[in-house]
Protein backbone atom coordinates (compact mmCIF):
# COMPACT_ATOMS: atom_id res chain seq x y z
CA UNK A 1 0.00 0.00 0.00
CA UNK A 2 2.27 2.67 -1.26
CA UNK A 3 0.36 5.83 -0.56
CA UNK A 4 -0.94 5.16 2.93
CA UNK A 5 2.41 4.49 4.60
CA UNK A 6 3.48 1.95 7.16
CA UNK A 7 5.27 -0.51 4.88
CA UNK A 8 8.45 1.13 3.71
CA UNK A 9 10.80 -0.71 6.05
CA UNK A 10 9.29 -4.11 6.43
CA UNK A 11 9.47 -7.06 4.04
CA UNK A 12 6.61 -7.63 1.67
CA UNK A 13 4.20 -10.50 2.20
CA UNK A 14 4.68 -11.48 -1.43
CA UNK A 15 2.07 -13.77 -2.89
CA UNK A 16 1.46 -15.77 0.30
CA UNK A 17 -2.23 -15.66 1.04
CA UNK A 18 -3.23 -15.04 4.64
CA UNK A 19 -6.45 -16.27 6.20
CA UNK A 20 -9.06 -13.47 6.28
CA UNK A 21 -8.93 -13.29 10.08
CA UNK A 22 -5.19 -12.65 10.05
CA UNK A 23 -5.43 -10.20 7.15
CA UNK A 24 -7.95 -8.07 9.08
CA UNK A 25 -5.78 -8.03 12.18
CA UNK A 26 -2.60 -7.16 10.27
CA UNK A 27 -4.36 -4.40 8.37
CA UNK A 28 -5.59 -2.96 11.67
CA UNK A 29 -2.07 -3.09 13.11
CA UNK A 30 -0.62 -1.42 10.03
CA UNK A 31 -3.20 1.35 10.24
CA UNK A 32 -2.30 2.00 13.87
CA UNK A 33 1.41 2.02 13.10
CA UNK A 34 0.68 4.48 10.28
CA UNK A 35 -1.19 6.65 12.76
CA UNK A 36 1.77 6.76 15.14
CA UNK A 37 4.22 7.69 12.37
CA UNK A 38 6.87 5.53 14.04
CA UNK A 39 9.52 3.57 12.18
CA UNK A 40 10.06 -0.05 13.16
CA UNK A 41 13.17 0.97 15.09
CA UNK A 42 11.25 3.62 17.04
CA UNK A 43 8.38 1.22 17.60
CA UNK A 44 10.85 -1.24 19.14
CA UNK A 45 12.21 1.52 21.39
CA UNK A 46 8.72 2.41 22.61
CA UNK A 47 7.70 -1.18 23.36
CA UNK A 48 9.28 -4.35 24.71
CA UNK A 49 9.33 -5.98 21.27
CA UNK A 50 12.22 -5.88 18.81
CA UNK A 51 12.28 -4.41 15.31
CA UNK A 52 12.37 -7.89 13.78
CA UNK A 53 9.41 -8.95 15.90
CA UNK A 54 7.33 -6.00 14.73
CA UNK A 55 8.31 -6.80 11.14
CA UNK A 56 6.85 -10.29 11.58
CA UNK A 57 3.70 -8.98 13.29
CA UNK A 58 3.04 -6.37 10.59
CA UNK A 59 3.47 -8.90 7.79
CA UNK A 60 1.28 -11.62 9.28
CA UNK A 61 4.11 -14.10 9.71
CA UNK A 62 3.63 -14.30 13.48
CA UNK A 63 0.61 -13.61 15.65
CA UNK A 64 1.67 -10.85 18.04
CA UNK A 65 1.30 -11.24 21.79
CA UNK A 66 -1.76 -9.57 23.22
CA UNK A 67 0.50 -7.14 25.10
CA UNK A 68 2.04 -6.03 21.79
CA UNK A 69 -1.42 -5.26 20.42
CA UNK A 70 -2.26 -3.29 23.55
CA UNK A 71 1.04 -1.40 23.39
CA UNK A 72 0.42 -0.32 19.80
CA UNK A 73 -3.14 0.72 20.65
CA UNK A 74 -1.79 2.85 23.47
CA UNK A 75 0.79 4.54 21.23
CA UNK A 76 -1.91 5.30 18.64
CA UNK A 77 -4.51 6.51 21.16
CA UNK A 78 -6.76 3.69 20.00
CA UNK A 79 -9.42 2.06 22.23
CA UNK A 80 -8.13 -1.53 22.36
CA UNK A 81 -11.40 -3.51 22.24
CA UNK A 82 -11.64 -3.75 18.44
CA UNK A 83 -8.04 -4.88 17.91
CA UNK A 84 -8.21 -7.35 20.81
CA UNK A 85 -11.32 -8.90 19.27
CA UNK A 86 -9.54 -9.16 15.92
CA UNK A 87 -6.56 -10.73 17.71
CA UNK A 88 -8.87 -13.31 19.29
CA UNK A 89 -10.36 -14.16 15.92
CA UNK A 90 -6.92 -14.53 14.29
CA UNK A 91 -5.79 -16.75 17.16
CA UNK A 92 -8.84 -19.00 16.78
CA UNK A 93 -8.20 -19.40 13.06
CA UNK A 94 -4.86 -21.09 13.78
CA UNK A 95 -3.38 -19.08 10.94
CA UNK A 96 -0.10 -18.25 12.65
CA UNK A 97 1.81 -19.54 15.64
CA UNK A 98 1.28 -17.30 18.69
CA UNK A 99 4.38 -15.63 20.06
CA UNK A 100 4.92 -16.95 23.57
CA UNK A 101 7.78 -14.66 24.61
CA UNK A 102 8.65 -11.03 23.86
CA UNK A 103 11.97 -10.00 22.38
CA UNK A 104 13.14 -8.39 25.60
CA UNK A 105 13.09 -10.11 29.03
CA UNK A 106 9.52 -10.13 30.27
CA UNK A 107 6.80 -12.48 31.34
CA UNK A 108 5.78 -14.92 28.62
CA UNK A 109 2.59 -14.06 26.77
CA UNK A 110 0.11 -16.97 26.75
CA UNK A 111 -1.52 -17.91 23.45
CA UNK A 112 -5.09 -16.75 22.85
CA UNK A 113 -6.63 -20.01 24.12
CA UNK A 114 -4.92 -19.59 27.50
CA UNK A 115 -6.10 -16.00 27.79
CA UNK A 116 -9.82 -16.59 27.52
CA UNK A 117 -10.40 -17.25 31.21
CA UNK A 118 -9.07 -13.75 31.94
CA UNK A 119 -11.65 -11.98 29.75
CA UNK A 120 -14.78 -10.27 30.96
CA UNK A 121 -17.99 -12.20 30.19
CA UNK A 122 -18.46 -10.19 27.01
CA UNK A 123 -15.00 -10.99 25.65
CA UNK A 124 -15.32 -14.59 26.81
CA UNK A 125 -18.26 -14.94 24.44
CA UNK A 126 -15.62 -15.24 21.70
CA UNK A 127 -15.40 -18.89 22.59
CA UNK A 128 -18.90 -19.40 21.23
CA UNK A 129 -17.67 -19.08 17.66
CA UNK A 130 -16.57 -16.87 14.80
CA UNK A 131 -19.93 -15.16 14.47
CA UNK A 132 -19.79 -13.90 18.04
CA UNK A 133 -16.24 -12.60 17.64
CA UNK A 134 -17.15 -10.84 14.42
CA UNK A 135 -20.03 -9.22 16.28
CA UNK A 136 -17.70 -8.02 19.01
CA UNK A 137 -15.54 -6.25 16.45
CA UNK A 138 -18.52 -4.08 15.62
CA UNK A 139 -20.24 -3.94 18.99
CA UNK A 140 -17.15 -3.01 21.02
CA UNK A 141 -16.01 -0.29 18.64
CA UNK A 142 -17.37 3.08 19.82
CA UNK A 143 -20.11 4.36 17.54
CA UNK A 144 -20.72 7.91 16.36
CA UNK A 145 -20.48 10.32 19.22
CA UNK A 146 -18.51 7.92 21.43
CA UNK A 147 -16.65 9.84 24.10
CA UNK A 148 -13.53 7.67 23.67
CA UNK A 149 -12.97 8.75 20.09
CA UNK A 150 -10.20 11.35 19.74
CA UNK A 151 -10.70 14.62 17.91
CA UNK A 152 -9.32 14.84 14.36
CA UNK A 153 -5.85 16.30 13.95
CA UNK A 154 -6.70 18.45 10.93
CA UNK A 155 -9.56 20.03 9.02
CA UNK A 156 -10.09 20.96 5.39
CA UNK A 157 -6.98 22.08 3.50
CA UNK A 158 -4.74 21.12 6.43
CA UNK A 159 -5.69 17.47 5.78
CA UNK A 160 -4.73 17.48 2.09
CA UNK A 161 -2.56 14.49 1.21
CA UNK A 162 -2.62 13.06 4.74
CA UNK A 163 -3.75 9.64 5.93
CA UNK A 164 -7.28 9.34 7.34
CA UNK A 165 -5.89 6.89 9.89
CA UNK A 166 -3.07 9.01 11.31
CA UNK A 167 -5.30 12.10 11.53
CA UNK A 168 -8.31 10.30 13.06
CA UNK A 169 -10.44 11.51 10.16
CA UNK A 170 -11.36 7.90 9.48
CA UNK A 171 -13.37 7.79 12.70
CA UNK A 172 -17.07 8.48 12.12
CA UNK A 173 -16.53 8.58 8.36
CA UNK A 174 -19.17 7.32 5.94
CA UNK A 175 -19.29 5.67 2.53
CA UNK A 176 -20.84 8.05 0.00
CA UNK A 177 -20.95 5.60 -2.90
CA UNK A 178 -19.60 2.23 -4.03
CA UNK A 179 -18.85 1.03 -7.54
CA UNK A 180 -18.66 -2.69 -8.28
CA UNK A 181 -15.95 -3.03 -10.90
CA UNK A 182 -16.14 -5.59 -13.67
CA UNK A 183 -13.18 -7.50 -12.18
CA UNK A 184 -14.95 -7.96 -8.82
CA UNK A 185 -13.26 -5.14 -6.93
CA UNK A 186 -15.34 -2.68 -4.90
CA UNK A 187 -14.32 0.98 -4.95
CA UNK A 188 -15.70 3.24 -2.21
CA UNK A 189 -15.70 6.99 -1.77
CA UNK A 190 -15.26 7.69 1.93
CA UNK A 191 -16.23 11.04 3.48
CA UNK A 192 -15.35 12.61 6.83
CA UNK A 193 -17.82 15.35 7.82
CA UNK A 194 -15.58 16.28 10.75
CA UNK A 195 -12.54 16.85 8.53
CA UNK A 196 -14.33 17.87 5.31
CA UNK A 197 -12.24 15.40 3.32
CA UNK A 198 -12.75 12.42 1.03
CA UNK A 199 -10.62 9.45 0.02
CA UNK A 200 -10.98 6.31 -2.08
CA UNK A 201 -10.85 2.77 -0.72
CA UNK A 202 -10.77 -0.52 -2.63
CA UNK A 203 -11.57 -4.03 -1.41
CA UNK A 204 -11.57 -7.44 -3.14
CA UNK A 205 -8.82 -6.17 -5.41
CA UNK A 206 -5.81 -7.66 -7.18
CA UNK A 207 -2.11 -7.00 -6.74
CA UNK A 208 -1.03 -4.21 -9.08
CA UNK A 209 -4.35 -2.36 -9.27
CA UNK A 210 -4.38 1.37 -8.59
CA UNK A 211 -7.05 3.72 -7.29
CA UNK A 212 -7.14 7.50 -7.31
CA UNK A 213 -9.44 10.33 -6.28
CA UNK A 214 -9.67 14.04 -7.01
CA UNK A 215 -11.96 17.08 -6.91
CA UNK A 216 -12.16 19.84 -9.54
CA UNK A 217 -9.00 21.94 -9.40
CA UNK A 218 -7.49 19.72 -6.73
CA UNK A 219 -4.66 17.22 -6.46
CA UNK A 220 -4.97 13.60 -7.56
CA UNK A 221 -4.33 11.25 -4.66
CA UNK A 222 -3.55 7.64 -5.51
CA UNK A 223 -2.67 4.31 -3.91
CA UNK A 224 -1.67 0.93 -5.30
CA UNK A 225 -2.36 -2.64 -4.22
CA UNK A 226 1.22 -3.79 -3.67
CA UNK A 227 0.92 -7.25 -2.14
CA UNK A 228 -1.46 -10.08 -1.30
CA UNK A 229 -2.30 -8.64 2.10
CA UNK A 230 -3.47 -5.42 0.46
CA UNK A 231 -5.59 -7.45 -1.95
CA UNK A 232 -7.18 -9.48 0.84
CA UNK A 233 -7.88 -6.51 3.09
CA UNK A 234 -8.18 -3.01 1.64
CA UNK A 235 -6.16 -0.07 0.34
CA UNK A 236 -7.03 3.61 0.70
CA UNK A 237 -5.66 6.80 -0.79
CA UNK A 238 -4.49 9.89 1.08
CA UNK A 239 -7.23 12.44 1.67
CA UNK A 240 -8.44 15.18 -0.65
CA UNK A 241 -9.78 18.38 0.94
CA UNK A 242 -13.20 19.31 -0.38
CA UNK A 243 -13.13 23.11 -0.19
CA UNK A 244 -15.55 24.57 -2.72
CA UNK A 245 -15.28 21.55 -5.03
CA UNK A 246 -17.96 19.05 -4.06
CA UNK A 247 -17.91 16.73 -7.09
CA UNK A 248 -15.58 13.85 -6.31
CA UNK A 249 -14.16 11.62 -9.05
CA UNK A 250 -12.79 8.20 -8.07
CA UNK A 251 -11.16 5.73 -10.47
CA UNK A 252 -9.89 2.15 -10.48
CA UNK A 253 -7.12 1.12 -12.90
CA UNK A 254 -6.99 -2.68 -13.16
CA UNK A 255 -3.93 -4.75 -13.95
CA UNK A 256 -2.98 -6.27 -17.31
CA UNK A 257 -4.32 -3.42 -19.41
CA UNK A 258 -7.89 -3.60 -18.17
CA UNK A 259 -10.37 -0.79 -18.77
CA UNK A 260 -10.06 2.09 -16.31
CA UNK A 261 -13.34 2.62 -14.48
CA UNK A 262 -14.39 5.94 -12.91
CA UNK A 263 -17.43 7.49 -11.30
CA UNK A 264 -18.36 10.89 -9.93
CA UNK A 265 -20.19 11.53 -6.67
CA UNK A 266 -21.49 14.83 -5.32
CA UNK A 267 -20.81 15.57 -1.65
CA UNK A 268 -23.67 17.58 -0.12
CA UNK A 269 -22.90 20.56 2.09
Amino acid sequence: MTATGGKGDEAATGTRELPPETARLVRGLRDLRDRTGLSLARLAEETRYSKSSWERYLNGRTLPPRRAVLALCSLADEPPARLVALWELAGRSGSTAPTTAPSAPAAAEPPPTAQRHLRTPVIAAVALGYAVVAGLVVALWPGPGGSSQPAPRCHGAACEGKSPASTFCGLQSTTLATIHATNGAELDVRYSPRCETVWARVTQSQVGEQIDITVPGGHIRAAQVTDQLDAQAYVYTPMVALGSGRDVRACLTPVHGGVRQCFTEHVPH
